[in-house]
């Protein structure tokens, strides 16, 4: 018999009557806050118990997936099969069995109950043993060296709360925006086939089968794969990327794209035009945060080539009554570098608002992207011929983005080979919180990356805790996304006040040595449609 209750949110669920005793039970076991609770990819089991049942895990949470990177950063694998064969446990075999006979990851639940008990009863040991010993070696860290890791722990415990509120929050959808985008990118691509058509005589195929014949007979240039066989990607399309044939193929891809990774993709994921991506908190090797489902860090920026009358980012709008507020860190990484390593050139420079990369493209003779992507790839630890390979440029350009970078930043450059030289001499780096960073041999050349990039990371997540501390007075307020050095907000008109404060706290997380870091604020209806908010 089915029956209707509502959670105490004020949420209506269907249940069948045996299930009632039992969701009220687990209501009142994950409300106690003084329980502490161990899983592994925390996220999905505290978003299933909120979409099944209502519940909210009040307790704290320790994500045994989470701090198995924290753990060690360079595994191949952190699943719960990987992390337990590290501790020398295996999976349950019958349900390993089981699935294999299905081929189908997701058929856990349709198993017999005398497999899926012990199953679930299985993992549960596994995370709650991976948790202890996790515990263990944290602390026999903290008493073993004079770096602490404790305060990378209760980071991560926190931001495992954080991250989980802001996908809780989710994103609003504008879906009719959407369509019409959609059909927008269908005309492209229709359009783009019917100029190829008109061009070759040939019905278009975007293989190599199709195009190789076609390129022949019109003379033009496409490039080879390592064993010789032909290659039109766009890459490789470049010496030929006036002709109308090339540029028909280009304009297909690239609406075929737009529609499939961001069009369709967004109409599949929402639900009554709300969006709930999956935030990963440090699936990074260097301890950043990532998001898929969607991929908001990989949306077309204002830097990117002009996007037409669909901008990816104005399909998030901001909920009724509210405004979108983005608060970005300017210029992080190369702050941060700059401080840490002490750099009088650079500190100086930022503060007089040079534009840095525009000084070394000047002194190399290149643009300035160039110099640019080539002063990363040299502070995080490139030699000359790594930032060539970066760069796609040959050993003498490089040379001379090298030598301009160590003339204007001396002691980044130093400092950087000070890392690396540590790293290889200890197997281990750090960045300023504590966190730790394991190497394979000959690869210590990535620590600076780590100790910059992570050291941001940290920072973020930092700034993420002091702001969900912050009281709205509307229940609509709060932070929706973290993308790259970005904080994303919704807030209501009613909280637009505690703008100031946001942006306070992310400027002052840090204490720099002698260069702070500054927040740029922007204000919109939707993501896209933001303007920069002066004298916040």
């Amino acid at each position: 018999e089915l029956m209707g209750f509502t959670d105490p949110l004020g949420k209506r669920y269907s249940v069948w009557l045996t299930d009632v005793e039992v969701i009220r039970d687990l209501w009142i076991l994950f409300a106690n806050e003084k329980i502490h609770y161990a899983a592994h990819n925390a996220h999905f089991e505290m978003g299933f118990l909120k979409r099944q049942f209502g519940v909210t895990i009040l307790g704290t949470v320790w994500d045994t997936e989470v701090f198995a990177r924290v753990q060690n950063n360079n595994h191949l694998s952190y699943g719960l099969q990987a992390c337990a064969e590290r501790i020398g446990e295996t999976k349950h075999k019958p349900m390993e069995a089981f699935l294999a006979k299905r081929g189908n990851k997701g058929a856990h639940l349709k198993a017999p109950h005398d497999i899926l008990i012990p199953y679930v009863e299985q993992d549960a040991w596994l995370s709650w043993r991976l948790a202890n010993l996790q515990k263990e070696t944290f602390r026999s860290w903290a008493l073993s060296t004079k770096i602490d890791p404790l305060q990378v722990v209760r980071l991560e415990i926190d931001a495992t709360r954080n991250l989980f509120d802001m996908t809780s929050r989710g994103l609003l959808v504008d879906v009719e925006y959407c369509k019409r985008a959609r059909q927008h990118e269908q005309e492209e691509i229709e359009r783009a086939k019917r100029e190829f058509e008109s061009l070759t005589g040939q019905v278009f195929v975007d293989s190599r089968k199709t195009l190789q014949p076609i390129f022949d007979g019109a003379g033009l240039q496409y490039g080879k794969t390592e064993i010789g066989n032909a290659s039109f990607t766009e890459e490789a399309l470049g010496a030929s990327k006036e002709s109308p044939i090339v540029a028909s193929i280009l304009r297909h891809r690239h609406a075929l794209k737009r529609m499939s990774s961001y069009w369709d993709n967004f109409l599949d994921l929402q639900r009554d035009g709300m969006i709930h991506p999956t935030i990963n908190q440090n699936r990074a090797v260097t301890s950043r945060m990532s998001i898929q489902d969607p991929s908001c860090q990989n949306w077309p920026t204002d830097e990117d080539a002009d996007e037409g009358e669909y901008p990816v980012r104005r399909a998030f709008l901001a909920r009724p009554g509210c405004l979108i507020v983005s608060l970005d860190y300017m210029a992080m990484e190369l702050r941060l570098m700059s401080d840490e390593a002490e750099d009088k050139h650079m500190i100086d420079a930022i503060k007089n608002g040079r534009d840095l990369h525009q000084e070394v493209a000047d002194m190399a003779g290149v643009k300035r992207s160039l110099a640019k992507n080539g002063r990363f790839a040299r502070q995080y630890g490139g030699g000359i011929d790594r930032v060539a390979l970066t760069l796609g440029v040959n050993r003498s350009v490089a040379e001379s983005i090298c030598k301009a970078l160590a003339k204007q930043a001396p002691r980044n450059d130093a400092y950087s080979k000070e890392l690396i030289a540590f790293a290889q001499t200890h197997g281990v780096g750090y960045d300023f919180l504590g966190r730790r960073f394991f190497f394979d041999r000959g690869f210590e050349y990535k620590m600076p990356n780590y100790r910059i990039q992570g050291g941001c990371a940290e920072i973020l997540k930092m700034a993420i805790r002091e702001i969900a501390e912050i009281k709205f007075n509307n229940k609509l307020s709060g932070m929706i996304l973290p993308i790259h050095d970005e904080i994303v907000l919704n807030l209501h008109e009613s909280d637009l006040g505690f703008i100031p404060q946001i942006k306070r706290i992310m400027e002052t997380v840090y204490r720099p040595k002698h260069l702070p870091l500054e927040v740029s604020v922007s204000i919109g209806p939707n993501m896209h449609d933001l303007e920069t908010l002066k004298n916040a």
